[in-house]
């Protein structure tokens, strides 16, 4: 045997080698995929159309703590779709269809102490309420453009959170270590369409990613993380609070932020909306009112301006985590809401409905 045949074998022997350790490792991380134990999603589970959904079937029963440290009781759940309050879309009445994230979803608060719930009594509506975590304007959209024709509602209250111009756009979630989520989700692109995004995905993966094999995407995962992902100390959200409303990809997210909610009026044609915000941040709080008025969507400013003043009296009005509310600012939201709908949606004291 010749020299140039041993590294003819040397080649292939080395080449089937690596085919044998590839086939091997393909099938290990298939198999750990396919029979590692599920993780308890909790209130959120994947959803292809949204990227992720409140649980169908969820519920909570035990307690709270509030920023206080007081500890309350709360039964959570939500229906066989993920809403937590689903009227007979059958009966008749004022029926109102509420739309959010993790503020409207609601996991601190008793399932009859939500602002929604409390908005259905003061003002003997139907109501409708989905809210699921970490959403954002888009996957809204999506909600909305899924169940709008389904529950015919006379009004659809829409809230916003500072996160939501964070979630609309790829680039500042991309660098959001508060916001990224390792899943394909929405995005729409200028023309209105939607794309599926992996915000998570570093340039390795998206270079390379399309080729159908799990063991080179787990490798190609852990060579971007090499590269690192954002951290509370340098996260997106940082520099635009720093450097306010003229930041170019918050400029950017802005523009999208529009394209979406003008998809929004659009699709819920004479439909009326009522839009508020949770808190005023800036420059998110802003926005959301610039973009509210521009595509002639009601802003109530009142809501976050009446728990602020609330919370400066010394009202106990916020969870443990600080930032989402306990049942008393669901109350004070609730409120002032229903006021709102009574000065602008009722004839003679009788709400207006479309049927």
């Amino acid at each position: 045997m010749n020299k140039l045949q041993n590294i003819v074998i040397g080649i292939g022997l080395s080449c089937a080698s690596l085919a044998i350790f590839f086939v091997i490792s393909e099938v290990a991380v298939r198999a750990y995929k396919a029979l590692k134990p599920a993780a308890d999603s909790g209130a959120i589970t994947p959803d292809a159309r949204y990227g992720w959904r409140t649980t169908p079937g969820y519920s909570f029963d035990g307690n709270r703590k509030d920023l206080a440290g007081n500890s309350n009781p709360v039964r959570v759940f939500t229906d066989e779709n993920g809403f937590r309050e689903y009227a007979d879309p059958n009966a008749e009445g004022f029926r109102i269809f509420f739309i959010g994230d993790s503020f409207t979803f609601a996991k601190d608060v008793d399932q009859k102490d939500t602002f929604y719930r409390r908005v259905g009594e003061l003002l003997d509506a139907q109501i409708f309420a989905y809210g699921a975590d970490g959403f954002c304007t888009t996957q809204e959209f999506l909600l909305l453009d899924e169940y709008l024709d389904v529950i015919d509602p006379d009004l659809v209250v829409w809230q916003f959170c500072w996160n939501d111009i964070i979630g609309v756009s790829l680039e500042l979630t991309r660098g959001s270590a508060i916001n990224l989520n390792g899943v394909d989700q929405p995005f729409m692109r200028a023309d209105g369409s939607i794309e599926y995004r992996n915000p998570h995905h570093g340039p390795l993966m998206r270079s390379l990613g399309g080729i159908p094999s799990a063991f080179l995407h787990s490798v190609l995962n852990r060579a971007d993380n090499i590269v690192g992902r954002p951290t509370l100390d340098d996260t997106i959200e940082k520099a635009i609070e720093s450097k306010g409303d003229g930041f170019a990809p918050f400029v950017d997210a802005t523009r999208i932020l529009d394209r979406v909610t003008a998809a929004i009026k659009n699709r819920c044609g004479a439909v009326p909306i009522v839009s508020f915000n949770v808190d005023e941040l800036e420059p998110y709080h802003s926005a959301f009112r610039s973009t509210a008025e521009k595509n002639g969507i009601p802003f109530l400013e009142s809501i976050p301006e009446t728990i602020r003043a609330a919370e400066i009296e010394g009202a106990n009005l916020f969870a443990a985590d600080g930032a989402h509310w306990t049942a008393g600012a669901h109350a004070l939201c609730a409120e002032v809401l229903a006021e709102y709908i009574r000065e602008n949606y009722t004839d003679s004291g009788v709400l207006l409905n479309n049927r």
